[in-house]
């Protein structure tokens, strides 16, 4: 099993319609595909966490890099799990406004190249924002359940 973060840019603005149709059509497909996750979009960047079966998530990584919603996906974490972080939300919706100041740092850096794309300090920094989440859907109402 593995859990693979990602970020993308919208290709075209998104009305709260779309994000909508976004998060309803994940839930129901990745419920049926065993995926489960967190998505956060903000000011035209989606982050998305996504937990599964190896070939099941880069199955869907394929679907995400040709819908044409998205652009500009980047990887920013792949790596195995033994356990889910998000194992009863088939997607959870979370809100930027409420992380912690200190995980805020990605999008203060996203109009500008992320030369630590490839460093251990950056897959430290997605954990511990994973660990944010974690926290948020345990008992924030922005876990959206609908």
């Amino acid at each position: 099993m593995k859990c693979m973060v990602y970020i993308s840019l919208e290709s075209r603005r998104l009305t709260r319609a779309d994000i909508h149709d976004i998060l309803h059509s994940s839930r129901q497909g990745n419920q049926a595909r065993g995926i489960t996750g967190v998505l956060m979009f903000y000011d035209g960047l989606f982050l998305q966490v996504l937990e599964g079966e190896d070939e099941v998530v880069d199955d869907l990584i394929s679907q995400l890099r040709a819908d044409s919603r998205h652009q500009d996906i980047r990887i920013l974490l792949d790596e195995t799990i033994t356990q889910r972080h998000f194992p009863d939300w088939s997607m959870a919706l979370v809100d930027m406004a409420d992380l912690p100041a200190e995980d805020r740092w990605l999008y203060r850096h996203l109009d500008r190249p992320l030369p630590e794309l490839e460093s251990a300090q950056l897959a430290d920094r997605i954990r511990r924002l994973v660990t944010s989440f974690q926290a948020m859907v345990r008992g924030a109402p922005t876990a959206h359940a609908s």
